[in-house]
């Protein structure tokens, strides 16, 4: 779940940039994250604001998160038209 944010952290580090602590307890909540992070920067370290698209909020248990990041996975070809659909009538 946060791959993408682990991946940003590594970068930062390789290229010597600053990043904002993320403390291990959070990535703990990947099987069902809630729907914000905030990870606050200090001095050069910009603030990393981090909203999953399904989350504790719109899935009703781990599980079903599960299967929604399997069907909206980050790596895939673009959304057909029906994925779209859902993900604008989730969106309230």
């Amino acid at each position: 779940m946060f791959e993408t944010l682990t991946l940003a952290r590594e970068y930062a580090a390789a290229v010597r940039k600053p990043f904002p602590k993320i403390d291990d307890k959070i990535l703990e909540e990947k099987d069902w994250p809630r729907d914000c992070y905030v990870f606050e920067g200090k001095e050069k370290e910009p603030t990393i604001v981090f909203m999953p698209l399904f989350n504790r909020n719109n899935t009703r248990d781990a599980e079903e998160y599960k299967a929604k990041m399997n069907e909206f996975s980050t790596m895939q070809p673009p959304f057909d038209q029906e994925k779209i659909k859902f993900l604008w009538r989730r969106r309230r």
